[in-house]
């Protein structure tokens, strides 16, 4: 393959990018609504009108029984007409089927509207936590991202369950209330009575509801945690012999947990326990009143009949209204957790500013020091990297190689000073759209579940032309056509059962330059080399030479002959030894 050939391949291409922007801030209780990183305007349903009509149509048929069943007592029954009884109960039967299909269509149109919504706030909870600028997303232990996660989840199972159904409903209760005082006069002030008192007692506990439901989240992000840490660090666990105090400690937060959980549904079944109380109170107020009245010839049997059944239609989704205060506590709680997650600030510029990144690097007078230790110091001067250079980066350990690629990525901040890759300040939002075109290759090769082809490309098909020529370039393909199934070889979660550490190394680099980088820095890459592996690099970067910017941190020789300039990290300080360069510039650290 010609140099030609691949500097044209590094060519970058430039693909719009849509606006975004961060949602603005709202209540606990506001409704979800946020503007996606596609672009869109997404928010919480509301309840379509043809809900509400099918709300209404099942609530006017709900009466229907006890009517039904009052003209039972008080006419068919009396003046024994058969042909009454018959018409009455083919019309209740038809009123069933009617009420079955209207409450079927309803909970389809609700559950659509809850995946719809599931789906919409799950991709763009991924969407920001990959494209969250770096340090955001690790200010938080992973639980409280995970939690977070889940709660759009909860959220959209609120929005097709039993809650909101009787939240619809609520509203035409009134209908039942009306009826009730037609047909009973003032035996209709007993459920409306109750459920004022139940009321008083249901919203007097929500605070309290409210402050277990907070101390139950932190407690569950305190346990799912420490389990994702012990997970992590199993193998470490094991060595060390540490699973009793693991499990110990696990014990303690499980215990915490359980008295939080114990606490919150001990509150919601007193609710729903009081709910069933007042329901009954009710009917045998209703009934003790009622009896009175047909006794005294005021009331007839078949209104009694039907108040009973009429305060039971009123008075229960009422009471199940209030008793689901609690769950509207737990709701809110979900809404503020999605409002976190969708709060993640994007990385990513409203407005691509550099469709054609060069690889030029500038050092403007920086000074880092690290948060935890004010004694590793890292300073460097007015130095400029042009495009295409190849740089080499030798020092001990700790003396802040690693940390010079960092800074130049953009991971860390500098406590003075700036750095820019083609003008632009790795400080600033706009650094996003120079950050895809910057290739980082470690020390530890990172090898993902699926074929050797879905690792070379990341799983992006439109990249499997190039990632070939890479791997021919870097020696590569010879050694994965003696494979079986060549590209398409399966690989496992880990590194050293499926592959010699050389030849994942190797699949990393090529990884790396399958997304056309413009710089590209190899942090110790060539340490897992092999004899034959090793020469293939030096020989490809050769080939490369002129197309990007390589940054290259290695002790080996024949790597650093490679390089135009070498920086060299020792005794705290940074010396540059530049090649086009007569004097060398040295900046103390």
């Amino acid at each position: 393959m010609s140099l030609k050939h691949f500097i044209a391949a590094f060519k970058p291409e430039a693909k719009p990018r849509p606006s975004s922007r961060r949602p603005d801030g709202a209540g606990r209780r506001s409704p979800v609504s946020f503007a996606s990183l596609g672009g869109g305007l997404v928010h919480e349903p509301t309840v379509p009108a043809a809900v509400y009509l099918a709300s209404f149509v099942i609530n006017l048929l709900a009466l229907s029984l006890p009517l039904s069943i009052m003209q039972v007592y008080d006419r068919v029954i009396p003046n024994r007409s058969f042909s009454t009884l018959a018409w009455l109960f083919f019309g209740l039967a038809i009123a069933l089927v009617i009420d079955f299909v209207l409450k079927t269509l309803r909970s389809v149109l609700l559950s659509w509207q809850a995946a719809r919504l599931a789906r919409n706030v799950e991709n763009e909870g991924v969407a920001r936590f990959l494209r969250a600028p770096n340090g955001v997303f690790e200010r938080e232990p992973a639980a409280v991202h995970v939690n977070r996660y889940a709660a759009a989840a909860a959220l959209a199972d609120y929005h097709s369950g039993q809650a909101r159904v009787v939240l619809i409903d609520l509203p035409f209760v009134g209908i039942a209330l009306i009826v009730m005082a037609i047909v009973g006069g003032a035996m209709v002030l007993v459920p409306a009575g109750l459920f004022f008192g139940f009321a008083a007692l249901a919203i007097g506990r929500a605070r309290e509801f409210r402050r277990i439901l907070d101390a139950r989240t932190i407690q569950d992000n305190r346990k799912y945690d420490f389990i994702a840490e012990v997970l992590t660090g199993i193998h470490t666990v094991k060595v060390m012999a540490m699973e009793p105090q693991m499990q110990r400690r696990f014990e303690r937060l499980q215990e915490a947990v359980a008295k939080t959980t114990m606490s919150s549904i001990s509150t919601g079944q007193a609710n729903q326990t009081a709910a069933l109380l007042f329901g009954s109170v009710s009917q045998l107020v209703v009934v003790a009143i009622g009896g009175s009245q047909v006794i005294n010839d005021q009331l007839t049997m078949g209104a009694l009949a039907a108040c009973t059944m009429l305060s039971g239609q009123i008075l229960q989704p009422l009471l199940r209204a209030i008793s689901l205060w609690t769950e509207r506590e737990t709701v809110d709680h979900r809404r503020a957790e999605v409002k976190s997650l969708l709060e993640l600030p994007s990385a990513e510029p409203a407005v691509e500013i550099n469709t054609s990144v060069k690889g030029n690097i500038r050092f403007e007078n920086v000074v880092y020091r690290h948060p935890n230790d004010l004694n590793h110091t890292l300073a460097v001067g007015d130095i400029s990297i042009k495009a295409g250079a190849m740089i080499g980066v030798k020092g001990k350990e700790s003396s802040g190689r690693t940390t010079l690629l960092k800074l130049m990525q953009g991971e860390i901040e500098p406590t003075a000073g700036r750095i820019t890759v083609d003008d632009v300040s790795t400080l600033f939002p706009q650094f996003a759209s120079i950050r895809r075109h910057v290739a980082y290759v470690g020390a530890v090769p990172a090898i993902f579940s699926g074929t050797i082809m879905e690792n070379l490309t990341m799983f992006g098909p439109e990249k499997r032309d190039f990632a070939r020529k890479m791997a021919q370039l870097f020696g590569l393909e010879a050694t994965i056509n003696l494979l079986p199934d060549g590209y398409e070889t399966k690989l496992g979660e880990g590194i050293g059962d499926d592959l010699p550490m050389s030849i994942a190394q190797q699949m990393n680099i090529v990884r790396a330059l399958t997304n056309r980088p413009r710089v590209l820095a190899l942090d110790e890459a060539n340490m897992l080399l092999d004899a034959i592996a090793e020469p293939a690099l030096i020989k490809a970067l050769n080939v490369l030479r002129g197309s990007l910017t390589v940054i290259v941190v290695t002790h080996r020789p024949s790597l650093l002959a490679l390089c135009d300039h070498q920086i060299v990290l020792e005794d705290g300080y940074a010396d540059w030894s530049l090649s086009s360069v007569s004097d060398t510039r040295k900046v103390a650290t």
